[in-house]
């Protein structure tokens, strides 16, 4: 019988964290080291082989910050791109590039994972 999980809220530094997924990361590293290693038996490529999939299920959450990262900063370049043209159109009489246009729609979808539109 499995005993139940048991969680518990604290809150930690930010730099307690990092120091904590860096260790994780070289974790990782050094087993899938030791499973490469030429001598190395069926058994202790298992043990690496589980090992290195609880720390991949425990990282997969970096994964998903770093995914909103990216989205975050497509989403940025896409308000730039906007203030960039509405800029330049409010020095050329109120005339916007298409280009201007596009390229700024086209980042937008990006962050919001939708398909670009085919001019």
């Amino acid at each position: 019988m499995k005993a139940p999980a048991i969680r518990i809220n604290v809150s930690v530094p930010k730099s307690i964290v990092s120091k904590l997924i860096d260790r994780i990361d070289l974790m990782r590293d050094e087993f899938m080291r030791i499973k490469a290693c030429p001598g190395c038996t069926d058994e202790i490529r298992g043990l690496c082989d589980r090992a290195v999939k609880s720390i991949t299920r425990n990282i997969s959450v970096i994964d998903e910050r770093d995914a909103a990262i990216k989205t975050s900063n497509l989403a940025l370049s896409a308000c730039h791109s906007i203030k960039f043209a509405t800029e330049n159109a409010a020095r050329h009489g109120g005339d916007y590039s298409l280009n201007d246009l596009l390229a700024a729609d086209l980042l937008a979808r990006e962050a919001l994972g939708k398909k670009a539109r085919k001019s």
